[in-house]
């Protein structure tokens, strides 16, 4: 995993001119900055990771997607470094995550640094992916970076993220400043002052009356002529004196050469003609923009050409002034409103858009194409107090491509005193202070290099290569005091950075400090070195920047892990990481790659020494990580991993004695889910060959190693239930009822066992009967009975029995039989079901009866009842209830005899009968009255 870091450094590792780096130009296309064959690609140190072709991601192919587990809280980190700096400003993902829920989709974090691939990262956008099967873009903030990490976050929930390409679209260099041409520059004066504050600039009494009576925008105190002279570099008053005679010498000469001219047009054409073939003899020479030099040997280049020609022709007349264009500048002739442009650099060049060839040999002599008017954006007309700022202008360029910086500024700033909006010398001046402060890096004078970018800063505020290369300088310095092995000093200066840029994460960068040396300790492979630094830095840095360098450390464990593992040497990676997660133990990455290791060890262990060696390293990796839940889970997989084979390969009491073993090492949950593995494999095979006897036992089995277990249990109800179906589908009851009854007794406490045995009683009564007639289906009934004489469902499926057959008998009009069946199954049934046959029979029978008035054959009924049931109560009450229905037949027509007959007959069945014997009474004496 790439060192990561929340803070911003736009710093070049080398000192090799980080100030040099060319800023992108905002009109070049985006191209992709992570697909070009110099990108170096670092993988993720997760050593799961590494056999993945992690690089296929930026090889411009979408075709063929990797699959990367997510999991919540663990982040893939991909780093890339770039051949140079350069500018960030799109991001591309082409994933497909159209299926992924709201909580499944992952966030993509983009870093920068331009420090180091271990250090100075900033994170420059935070974006979660949407559910899309479509490459997916997004805007970065231009940003320089020459070390990127592209950062997969991991979602809510674990996840496979099936992903094709990863692409960071920008331009090579710095970020584009925002002060542009167009903007409104300070003044001439008050920019000369700010410089002067840290550069000496000296200007001469003359020029300093020459800038006042510029001000005004005309000359008033000074010649045009002399104060070309003097911007050309003539100092001397009386040197001046003696051109300015040459001057007017030429200026004579012209009159005469010009005086055939009718219209003023001509006569600047044959002025530039004459000067050509007189004046301006030397020839066309780039750098030549000096007055004086003309007038010594007759070199010229535009400027001095056209400041010439603008000096002889206005003392002629003509209405001269002059355009400027980029780095080029010309005459240009008015005649009231009409104008003509002189290119002063060709004796043809008057009017030159007349005629294609002279534009020719106009681009062939200077290099430059010629503008005309139509383009007037391109052009700028100034004054010949113009022409003058641009001869101080070239000086400064010529000055500033010697790497005569300051001589430069005073040019640049005398031009700007004569032309205070002059856009060119205004971006000079920005860029002529930039190339000195990269002069001053490359020197090692960074102080000296400080105090000229603020000089830019003051100047320029948004300009963005002065703020990058403000913080970038003190950077530098740090990084070249760190280089030098001075620590302390590379402290205090950095100290003094956060006090000038509270905001510039220099506070942070201390860690850089320990990083740089230690980093270097690291590629050297000397990884305690490298640590033993580390921590003599986390006790002495401030928090933030002990929070920088405390990653690094970690970083550095992640790469030693990764080395040593590659080597296979297991024993020492994990010493490694026992180390790191002593100092880190909240690393998330430690624990992961602990888990790795330990289980590339264990799979190492087994297939080189066998199953029992692995055994003795997971008790001793338990005993030393068994806190630690990756690891747990390391070797949980191992044992249900070796479980699951044993169970392939049927090898069951080995499985089992596996799992004894090692129970300490599981988690109880684990513990009997292996477990359960185990037996219902087993069972599982036993059961299919229809071996229930076998499976019951297996599952038992399991039952005494976990006791209660509702799986084994709810299995082992199953088997004892397939078992007694095969009878059941032959219609051997007894049979069927025979198996639960074993399940029964084997101790099940399931109270459906005990259901089924009566119900398989019941089917075998009910199909006996129908089949083979009562007196089989009651044999059959009697020995179960007497087989099993408290358990209730046999009683219940024997009363169910006897009811069937009565009602049977009953729908027949055979109350008799059904009378004699109830007493007949006496010993079948439970007392309570005996008696309620009873009353049901005799009830229902004597009905029949009693609603025919049949009152003899009713109570004859109720009195075959009671020899079944001797003092019934039951019996008892229906059959007295019968004789006085029988008796209120007589007494409501008052035949009080007949109704005394009814009772005594009554009361010889029911002696002593108290109701009989009251309502006798009663009729006795209603008959007396």
């Amino acid at each position: 995993m790439a060192y990561k870091s929340n803070w911003l450094l736009l710093l070049v590792a080398l000192i090799s001119g980080p100030l040099s780096v060319l800023a992108a130009d905002p009109a070049d296309p985006l191209t992709s900055l992570l697909r070009h064959e110099d990108v170096d690609f670092t993988v993720p140190s997760d050593p799961g990771r590494t056999q993945q072709n992690l690089a296929a991601l930026t090889d411009g192919k979408t075709s063929q997607l990797l699959e990367l587990k997510l999991e919540p809280g663990v982040a893939i980190d991909l780093t890339y470094h770039l051949p140079e700096v350069a500018t960030c400003q799109q991001l591309l993902i082409f994933a497909d995550t159209g299926q992924l829920t709201k909580k499944q989709l992952p966030r993509i974090e983009v870093l920068v640094s331009t420090l180091s691939g271990q250090a100075g990262f900033q994170s420059i956008r935070s974006q979660g992916m949407k559910a899309s099967a479509t490459q997916q873009e997004f805007e970065l903030p231009p940003t320089a970076a020459e070390w990127l990490i592209v950062r997969i976050v991991s979602p809510l929930e674990t996840v496979t993220l099936q992903i094709a390409e990863i692409d960071v679209q920008g331009r090579p260099g710095l970020p584009q400043t925002r002060y542009a041409f167009k903007e409104a520059p300070a003044k001439a004066f008050r920019v000369l002052d700010e410089v002067q504050k840290s550069v000496a600039v000296k200007v001469s009494a003359d020029e300093t009356s020459l800038f006042k009576d510029a001000a005004d925008g005309k000359l008033d105190q000074w010649s045009f002529a002399e104060a070309a002279l003097l911007s050309s570099g003539v100092l001397e008053s009386e040197k001046r004196k003696t051109y300015l005679a040459q001057i007017d010498r030429i200026s004579e000469q012209a009159k005469d050469a010009v005086k055939n001219g009718k219209t003023p047009y001509e006569k600047g054409e044959l002025l530039l003609k004459w000067l050509h073939a007189n004046t301006m003899d030397g020839g066309y020479e780039k750098y030549q923009t000096d007055l004086s030099v003309i007038l010594d040997s007759g070199k010229f280049n535009c400027v001095s050409s056209a400041t010439l020609y603008n000096i002889i022709g206005r003392r002629l007349g003509l209405d001269l002034r002059a355009i400027e264009v980029p780095d080029h500048a010309f005459s240009i002739q008015y005649e009231g409103t009409k104008h003509a442009d002189v290119e002063t650099t060709n004796a043809a060049g008057f009017n030159p858009a007349r005629d294609p060839r002279i534009l020719e040999r106009f681009t062939q002599q200077t290099g430059f194409s010629y503008i005309p008017d139509r383009h007037a954006d391109k052009r700028r007309e100034v004054t010949n107090i113009g022409l003058l700022a641009l001869t101080y202008y070239n000086h400064g360029v010529t000055n500033g491509e010697k790497g005569k910086y300051a001589v430069a500024l005073v040019d640049y700033f005398r031009a700007l005193s004569l032309d205070a909006e002059f856009p060119s010398a205004i971006q000079n001046v920005l860029s002529t202070l930039h190339h000195w402060s990269g002069e001053q890096v490359g020197q090692k004078k960074f102080a000296e290099a400080v105090k000229i970018v603020d000089i830019g800063l003051r100047l320029a505020p948004e300009d963005r290569r002065f703020q990058h290369n403000q913080q970038a300088l003190w950077q530098n310095w740090a990084l070249s005091e760190i280089e030098n092995n001075d620590r302390q000093k590379a402290l205090d200066l950095l100290t003094r950075a956060a006090k000038a840029m509270p905001k510039a994460g220099f506070e942070e960068m201390r860690a850089y400090a320990y990083i740089y040396p230690g980093e270097k300790l690291a590629q050297a492979k000397d990884w305690e070195a490298a640590l033993e630094l580390a921590a003599s830095g986390l006790k002495t840095l401030p928090a933030v920047a002990q929070k920088e360098l405390r990653r690094w450390r970690n970083n550095v464990f992640n790469r030693w892990t990764i080395t040593t593992l590659e080597k296979k040497e297991y024993a020492g990676t994990t010493d490694i990481l026992e180390q790191a997660i002593k100092a880190d133990p909240q690393e998330r990455d430690f624990l992961r790659n602990l888990g790795f290791v330990i289980q590339e060890w264990l799979i190492a262990t087994e297939a080189k020494e066998g199953l029992a060696a692995a055994e003795t390293l997971v008790t001793e990796l338990a005993g030393r990580f068994g806190k630690i839940r990756d690891a747990n889970e390391v070797i949980e997989s191992f044992v249900g991993r070796t479980t699951f084979q044993m169970i392939k390969e049927k090898k069951y009491d080995q499985a089992q004695a596996l799992l004894d073993r090692q129970q300490k090492q599981l988690a109880e949950n684990t513990f009997r889910d292996l477990h359960r593995e185990v037996f219902e494999s087993q069972a599982g095979i036993l059961s299919d060959q229809q071996k229930w006897e076998e499976t019951i036992a297996v599952y038992v089995s399991g039952l005494k190693k976990m006791p209660k277990d509702r799986q084994l249990t709810n299995n082992l109800i199953f088997t004892w239930n397939s078992w007694a179906n095969t009878y059941q589908k032959a219609n051997d009851w007894s049979a069927a009822g025979e198996i639960y009854l074993k399940a029964l007794e084997s101790g099940i406490d399931n109270r459906e066992m005990g259901k089924r045995v009566g119900f398989c009683v019941q089917e075998l009564g009910l199909n006996s009967w129908k089949k083979d007639g009562p007196e089989a289906a009651e044999k059959h009934l009697a020995a179960w009975v007497k087989k099993k004489p408290e358990l209730e469902s046999i009683r219940t499926a024997a009363a169910i029995y006897v009811q069937s057959v009565i009602q049977k008998h009953q729908r027949d009009k055979q109350h008799n039989k059904a009378l004699i069946a109830a007493d007949r199954c006496r010993k079948l049934l439970t007392v309570k079901d005996h008696e309620h046959f009873v009353h049901v029979v005799c009830d229902q029978w004597a009905q029949t009866h009693s609603t025919k008035a049949e009152w003899d054959k009713a109570v004859a009924v109720y009195a075959l009842g009671l020899k079944s049931l001797p003092k019934d109560r039951h019996l008892t009450r229906n059959a007295v209830t019968t004789w006085d229905q029988r008796a209120k037949r007589f007494i409501k027509t008052k035949q009080w005899g007949e109704a005394i007959k009814v009772y005594d007959l009554a009361l010889e069945q029911f002696p002593n009968h108290p109701t009989l014997r009251n309502n006798l009474k009663y009729c006795l004496q209603q008959a007396n009255k």
